[in-house]
């Protein structure tokens, strides 16, 4: 699943969190419950999981992002470095919609 939005003039962190959620909303609006999430940004990543607390310029988009996640049946969410995702990596986080280049998303 994989769209295209301008975010504007925005930082990374604030891009690719939006990016996630709008992939979740629509996901879930196509009625997928079980996620699979590739991200090679820490700070979106581990806030999600909750392993940090979440930068306060993305504080609104991880709560939402968490309201979602609640709704998923199965959800795993890793971090993988920008390495092994160079298939994109030329394209600025600007022109994603979902800049999560690895959701798998399948019904249960």
């Amino acid at each position: 699943m994989m769209g295209v939005s301008n975010y504007g003039n925005t930082s990374a962190v604030m891009a690719e969190s939006r990016a996630l959620r709008d992939g979740l909303q629509a996901a879930l609006k196509f009625g997928f419950s079980s996620f699979e999430i590739e991200g090679d940004n820490c700070a979106v990543i581990d806030a999600v999981k909750k392993e940090i607390e979440a930068p306060w310029i993305i504080k609104n988009v991880m709560q939402d992002i968490w309201t979602l996640i609640q709704q998923a049946q199965h959800i795993q969410v890793t971090h993988i470095y920008r390495e092994a995702n160079m298939h994109g990596s030329g394209l600025t986080p600007q022109i994603w919609a979902f800049y999560y280049r690895h959701l798998v998303v399948y019904r249960m």
